[in-house]
């Protein structure tokens, strides 16, 4: 059994600057915390910079950081829980893969199938392992709870690229 499924906390960094352990509710509170502090105006701007902030904060690499943003300034316009969704859904991604050699990232993605664009978690290893598919099985599997109230859609895949 892994720390993560023994203990509540999740090791989200190895900066000290950061600590090393946080929890969804511990997460939520910082953001308020932040919020507060930094006279945080309740614009969607505002709130898609400290989403992303957070989201860098757990170690997760923000790819085409503009198109990331223009896009999650749009789904957070029409879905107002979305913000608290996708904090959910990277914790898990982490929670699941919080190794060395595994890069998560954030990325803006166009589906060739419908050319829509999805905000997609890419999970990338130097070394892939043979059991990496049914890990992010897995981690889907987690999280359809969480994207089972929302309008969006949050794609978690590899594409066996190796780590940028």
């Amino acid at each position: 059994m892994k720390t993560s499924e023994k203990h509540p906390q999740v090791r989200w960094s190895e900066n000290p600057s950061i600590p090393l352990y946080q929890t969804e509710t511990q997460v939520k509170d910082l953001i308020r915390g932040f919020e507060h502090q930094s006279g945080y105006t309740d614009t969607t701007t505002s709130k898609v910079e400290n989403l992303l902030h957070f989201i860098r904060n757990f170690g997760i690499v923000i790819e085409n950081p503009d198109d990331v943003s223009r896009q999650l300034s749009e789904i957070i316009t029409k879905d107002k829980g979305f913000e608290d969704i996708l904090l959910s859904v990277c914790q898990k991604v982490k929670e699941e893969f919080n190794e060395e050699n595994t890069f998560i990232s954030l990325e803006s993605c166009t589906d060739p199938d419908y050319e829509e664009r999805d905000l997609t978690i890419y999970v990338r290893q130097t070394l892939y392992e043979d059991n990496i598919m049914n890990r992010i099985r897995k981690v889907r599997s987690h999280v359809m709870v969480d994207l089972s109230n929302s309008s969006e859609w949050i794609p978690i895949i590899t594409d066996f690229n190796c780590p940028v």
